[in-house]
């Protein structure tokens, strides 16, 4: 017997297990084409970012995109190293943490996270430590935090002005408008710096502007200085980035090769390899 009747026989004989893998192929199918779809969307606002603000050149450790691989450490010197270069106009890193903001009104209950009862020994403590794991009171919202040092800023200020002072942050139009927070408020701010961290007390940050923020890395997203980050994270985490920007001075391609000769264990990849 050929291999296409003994298929056919055995589809026949027993539906239910064929049915079961086709059901098991097409959720495999649809997994690879969301990831592709987020690689995707992650590839353009990254395009976008870097278009907006002028910078040519993205640098990371292993070429992941933002929060999917190493960060860069000691990244102030690494930022010293560029800057000194004939080829660099100026640079910028940027960082990227989750956490949470209590809100004046209480959130929509339907948005709360799921209850962790009945949950599996040691999700408590993992959820202490993760804020974006544990259960949020009332007036709790998850948000996505975006940390820059340098010269420059990957967002445009709408109204009010950049984060520029201690604990100052801006926040997404979005991000005004469903959590209700506005321009001079002052937001306890908790946020979740590295795994395994242990839960760090919130620190009280004031918004000064709304902005458009291209690189969208979750629904709520607030903006500010590296060192107020440092401040929210306790200080573990200090001096690391996920990524730095490069504006060249010149020839975008001369550019990125003398950053990876200044800098060989980093990997630029200039604008045009989001084309």
């Amino acid at each position: 017997m050929t291999a296409l009747p003994f298929a056919w026989r055995s589809l026949v004989r027993q539906p239910a297990r064929a049915a079961l893998g086709v059901l098991g192929v097409a959720a495999v199918g649809a997994l690879l084409l969301d990831m592709l779809l987020l690689s995707d969307g992650l590839v353009t606002s990254m395009r976008d970012m870097l278009e907006r603000t002028g910078f040519d050149i993205r640098v990371t450790p292993t070429g992941e995109l933002p929060q999917g691989g190493n960060r860069i450490a000691h990244a102030s010197k690494a930022m010293a190293d560029f800057d000194a270069l004939p080829e660099v106009e100026r640079v910028m890193a940027i960082r990227f943490a989750n956490g949470t903001v209590e809100v004046a009104a209480p959130r929509d209950p339907s948005t709360t996270a799921p209850s962790s009862a009945g949950a599996e020994p040691g999700a408590a403590e993992s959820a202490e430590n993760d804020p974006t794991q544990r259960t949020l009171r009332a007036n709790e919202a998850f948000v996505s935090i975006e940390a820059i040092a340098g010269d420059g800023q990957p967002w445009t200020v709408l109204s009010g002005r950049d984060a520029t002072g201690p604990l100052e942050v801006v926040v997404s139009q979005a991000t005004a408008d469903q959590l209700g927070l506005a321009i001079g408020m002052a937001v306890p701010l908790r946020a979740r710096c590295q795994a395994g961290s242990g839960a760090l007390p919130a620190i009280t940050v004031r918004v000064v502007g709304v902005v458009e923020i291209p690189l969208a890395l979750g629904e709520h997203l607030i903006g500010s200085s590296m060192a107020t980050l440092d401040t929210a994270c306790g200080g573990n985490t200090a001096d690391e980035a996920e990524a730095i920007l490069v504006r060249a001075a010149g020839d975008v391609e001369r550019t990125a090769a003398a950053l990876a000769r200044t800098r060989p264990d980093l990997r630029p990849f200039p604008r045009p390899c989001y084309d």
